[in-house]
């Protein structure tokens, strides 16, 4: 078998489109990309997934971890990074909203740098949400710059990748298991001394949950920080 050079993680929960989006991506990669892995993690979900699992097992170069019960987009994305063979890797989020075509983007930017994240506040990003979100996104992004001295401008895009012997470094060290696994990822790259480079990025975004979503991560965040600060 021939060394696979990009492995892609895509983490789910409860994801009712996600057959698509397997489509979606691995029509694109086989496009682009010679030597590639997908790598799908179910992360608990409660409804039926056994099409996708159909659709996987006729793709020698797609795969389906599953486990029960709910764990975390944290655990989720790490228990890819950890079966991925590939010498980048990256993760990209499954509900379509940021096209798969981006992926060339972060392949090239890891030509340069030891990590490619995807970013809103990109000059050349182009981005359509409500205000509301946008200004959300800015104090999020501002509290971890100020509280983590964090230089990055955009934690949370669900888009980025990472050379795997970056990876093989950072790994050992996660400990987040929900939604501040962005914010700790990059946290520690930059302490460890890794070059972080942006990429711009397309995307529409709704609001569905919005409300909770935002009290329940900024919870996360502070108790984070609070961790960080012991």
């Amino acid at each position: 078998m021939s060394k696979i050079t990009l492995s892609v993680i895509v983490a789910f929960y409860n994801e009712k489109g996600i057959v698509k989006t397997y489509r979606v991506f691995s029509d694109y990669l086989k496009k682009h990309f010679q030597s590639f892995e997908l790598i799908f993690v179910d992360d608990g979900s409660t409804i039926d997934t056994k099409d996708l699992s159909r659709q996987l097992k006729k793709d020698s170069r797609a795969k389906l971890i599953r486990y029960s019960p709910n764990q975390g987009r944290g655990y989720a994305v790490t228990t890819g990074f950890r079966a991925a063979k590939g010498n980048l890797v990256l993760y990209i989020d499954s509900d379509l909203d940021i096209n798969i075509s981006h992926v060339l983007l972060i392949v090239e930017a890891l030509k340069t740098y030891d990590v490619a994240i995807g970013n809103k506040f990109h000059p050349k990003s182009r981005v359509k949400t409500r205000k509301i979100r946008k200004i959300a996104s800015f104090i999020f992004n501002s509290i971890i710059r100020v509280f983590l001295r964090s230089k990055v401008t955009d934690h949370h895009v669900g888009l980025k990748g990472f050379r795997k012997e970056v990876l093989k470094t950072l790994l050992p060290h996660i400990r987040e298991r929900r939604w501040t696994f962005d914010v700790e990822i990059l946290s520690l790259a930059q302490k460890k001394g890794f070059t972080v480079g942006y990429v711009p990025i397309k995307m529409t975004y709704g609001m569905e949950g919005v409300q909770l979503s935002y009290v329940r991560y900024l919870e996360e965040l502070f108790i984070y920080i609070l961790k960080k600060d012991k």
